[in-house]
């Protein structure tokens, strides 16, 4: 039995996927509303208000956050990083789920 947060869990692994596989997607994922505690320290921190806004996730976001500045020591050095990342972002985007 599948529950909306499994859906989002899905549809949010799909977009990892495809935003990887090809380069020049941009597609977008509504991940829910930022919430007031997130809201109170944006506007502490950086005296933005961000009150009734959406998180997004753009597949440039996830390229971006995947992507590896600086030298390559070797292939499998960073296939083995890689998956890592992508194990991590996956992890970090279970965890908005959870929250929303």
């Amino acid at each position: 039995m599948n529950t909306a947060k499994d859906e989002k869990h899905l549809k949010l692994e799909i977009q990892i996927e495809n935003a990887l596989l090809n380069k020049n997607s941009k597609n977008k994922n509504y991940l829910g509303k930022v919430n007031m505690k997130v809201t109170k320290q944006i506007n502490l921190l950086l005296g933005i208000n961000v009150n009734q806004r959406n998180h997004i996730l753009l597949d440039n976001d996830i390229r971006h956050m995947l992507n590896n500045h600086g030298n390559k020591k070797s292939r499998q050095v960073q296939k083995i990083k890689f998956l890592l990342q992508k194990r991590i972002l996956k992890i970090f985007l279970k965890s908005l789920i959870i929250q929303i």
